[in-house]
């Protein structure tokens, strides 16, 4: 009854149990962040304020360039404003 478990073995369980644990205390810390970030709460009195309304404008053509452009700001335009058809609405 000596059953005896491989060196190889007994590595391998103990490199996953390892990847485990980390993956483990990751996600202990992650769900808080979610909890905070995607709460609408969070946001609403920032958005509802009257003080920030005239910063809105400004902010989105920022982001949207941002988004646009992917961090290559060249001549051309983007390859998503180039096309007419897709800016047409439905």
């Amino acid at each position: 009854m000596e059953n005896k478990i491989p060196f190889q073995n007994k590595l391998f369980a103990l490199i996953l149990s390892l990847l485990f644990s980390i993956a483990l205390i990751f996600s202990l810390f992650a769900l808080p962040i979610e909890l905070v970030l995607f709460n609408h709460q969070s946001y609403n009195p920032v958005l509802e304020n009257e003080k920030n309304l005239s910063r809105y404008p400004e902010i989105i053509s920022q982001v949207l360039m941002s988004e646009l452009y992917k961090g290559n700001i060249s001549v051309q335009q983007p390859k998503i404003l180039s096309n007419k058809d897709n800016l047409r609405l439905f």
